[in-house]
């Protein structure tokens, strides 16, 4: 799973290094001071409750929190303590706990608070709090051996970063440089941006950097710090650090799926430039023109063949559909008093574009067939808030669809048709919806803060 379950539970002795003292001393009689692991957490007895509901089999985790997760072997659940984690079989009805080993007798250990837990695609990244009200960044490989490597050390803030999509490769302030750095979670290996400093960046550096999706490039938009006003950004490889191509004259960069493709907006004209890594070439898309506007950010589609942007103007709003091989666009014109919101709950593929779109009163579900030009308007719609605090309107499966909330049920989207899965129970709320192999994975949080995670056959 991909959503984070917020930390309220201590983890106790994980190695930090550094922070033992220096055990060769100049007075054999001295004894260190014993550092103080109270209080300790430890593993709890209960046991996760398996029950079959109408709509399939509910798993219920006891007296912990925890991180859902998926890997080649299944779904599991870590304990967002780092104590142990289970495995998870729906099938077969099992659950087993094994208990994560962190733990090394021979070295000194010292207590910290788990602020934060992100799964990526090796391991988990852990933003750590310690004793001494300073804050750490730390990349654990494997669950199991407990083996931290350090990112950051001794923060006054708490780190703040960049994952790229495919969750390969992380973008933060390395400290006490101050310059920024990419970490690749599979090799290890760590890359320095010693020119992007503070003083290149006008406040929040995360706000001019946008990392490509698989994690390759970043891009660096310079901007007008008295006016706020983008001007140009530069491309930079995030394995070697290498300058790609600087002084491109636009502002927003958007990259395609496949870190090849970039569109931008040319600033102070009603055009989008798109810029190719592999040909190193630049072009001008259409004028933007009839009084209207662009108002969001492009969005590619996943196999890169299309690209939308909504556009209005006083009298209506429409989303632009444009081709990028045939260089053909469509039109299509929004219900009146609607805008797009794309930012963040918009997809495209080859056959379907979905995107939300909000009136004054609620948010409406857009369903656009791109072969037949067929559109289909679902709403008003709910939405739900991950446990990471993000909030969601509908979550698309390659396969089976695309599936939304709305008055309290579950729905699946698919060829046209819709059809509820799921009655979220009385007492709970939706948290999170996801997929993996033959089953649809729904997690909801009870009145009593009540972790549960439920099974559904497809």
């Amino acid at each position: 799973m991909k959503h984070v379950i917020a930390i309220v539970l201590i983890i106790a002795m994980v190695y930090i290094p550094g922070c033992a003292p220096d055990t060769q001393e100049e007075n054999p009689k001295s004894v260190l001071p014993e550092i103080s692991l109270d209080p300790m957490l430890l593993p709890t007895k209960d046991q996760p409750e398996i029950t079959e509901e109408k709509e399939g089999l509910r798993f219920k985790w006891p007296g912990q929190d925890w991180v859902l997760m998926e890997d080649e072997a299944g779904v599991y659940a870590l304990a967002q303590d780092l104590t142990f984690q289970l495995e998870i079989q729906p099938e077969g009805k099992q659950i087993q706990a094994t208990e994560v080993i962190l733990l090394d007798k021979e070295q000194s250990q010292e207590a910290l608070v788990i602020d934060d837990v992100i799964p990526v695609v090796e391991g988990v990244l852990l933003v750590t709090k310690h004793s001494n009200g300073l804050y750490g960044f730390a990349h654990l490989r494997q669950i199991m051996d407990g083996q931290l490597e350090w990112l950051v050390v001794d923060s006054d803030e708490i780190p703040r970063y960049i994952i790229s999509q495919d969750k390969s490769k992380v973008v933060y302030r390395s400290l006490p440089e101050g310059h920024l750095s990419a970490y690749h979670f599979e090799s290890g290996r760590k890359t320095d941006f010693l020119e992007l400093t503070e003083d290149q960046f006008c406040n929040d550096w995360m706000q001019q950097i946008t990392l490509s999706p698989l994690g390759g490039y970043l891009t660096y938009e310079v901007v007008e710090c008295a006016t706020g006003h983008p001007i140009q950004f530069t491309i930079v490889g995030t394995d070697t650090g290498r300058l790609i191509r600087d002084h491109l004259p636009g502002k927003t960069p958007r990259w395609d799926h496949m870190d090849q493709q970039i569109v931008f907006q040319i600033p102070n004209f009603q055009q989008l430039g798109m810029y190719s890594l592999q040909t190193t070439d630049m072009t001008v898309l259409n004028r933007i023109d009839n009084d209207f506007s662009l108002y969001r950010s492009p969005l590619f589609s996943e196999d890169n063949a299309y690209l939308m942007f909504p556009v209005k103007n006083e009298q209506e709003s429409r989303l632009i559909i444009y081709h990028t091989l045939q260089e053909l666009q469509q039109s299509l014109l929004l219900p009146e008093g609607t805008v797009v919101e794309t930012d963040q709950w918009a997809f495209m593929n080859d056959r379907n574009l979905v995107v939300i779109i909000r009136s004054d009163a609620d948010y409406q579900l857009v369903i656009h067939h791109l072969v037949s030009e067929l559109t289909e308007t679902i709403g008003p719609i709910d939405h739900w808030i991950s446990e990471d605090k993000s909030i969601h309107w509908f979550y698309r499966d390659s396969d089976m669809g695309i599936y939304y909330a709305k008055n309290g049920s579950v729905m699946q989207s698919k060829d046209g048709s819709h059809r509820s899965v799921f009655k979220v129970p009385k007492d709970t709320r939706l948290t999170g919806i996801d997929t993996w192999e033959e089953w649809l994975l729904i997690s909801v949080v009870t009145n009593k803060d009540e972790k549960q995670l439920y099974f559904v056959a497809l």
